[in-house]
């Protein structure tokens, strides 16, 4: 017999994958946003695990940007009274899409006309309490900066 030469035929590499791209808040203002999602964990797993797959679902649709999403989100609270945690996750979820202090407030007038006076009133301090808390968190932390470097 003749010396037949044995050649291992390997299958074809498979192109290599991108890595897979880390979401922002701008991607996707719930699976981005890594604080949400921990805060609705620490409530409960599943209830989270929930929440996330299904917001997350729904704000990874591509034809409506992400802070009109969030903005739809804010009315459903003022139309269904939603206040406390969720109303201030969604107002910072606001925030980290670019809405302004202006922006929410003209949000709340035109809330006034559509879902009623009293149901848009009671948004304003809310709204005006988280600016004020979030232009004074760069302060303090300023000041804690300041004194670590002393």
């Amino acid at each position: 017999m003749a010396n037949i030469k044995k050649t291992k035929v390997s299958a074809p590499k498979a192109p290599a994958r991108s890595a897979k791209k880390v979401l922002t808040p701008l991607d996707n203002a719930v699976l981005g946003d890594q604080e949400l999602c921990a805060g609705l964990r620490a409530l409960n797993a599943d209830f989270g695990d929930l929440c996330i797959r299904a917001s997350g679902e729904a704000y990874a649709k591509p034809l409506i940007p992400q802070k009109t999403k969030v903005m739809i989100t804010l009315v459903v609270d003022i139309v269904e009274q939603i206040h406390g945690k969720p109303f201030e996750n969604h107002l910072a979820m606001a925030v980290k899409q670019g809405i302004t202090q202006a922006e929410m407030e003209e949000l709340l007038l035109f809330m006034t006309i559509y879902a009623g006076f009293n149901k848009a009133g009671t948004y304003y301090m809310p709204v005006k309490e988280f600016f004020t808390n979030l232009k004074a968190k760069p302060a303090a932390k300023a000041k804690t900066s300041t004194k670590k470097s002393k």
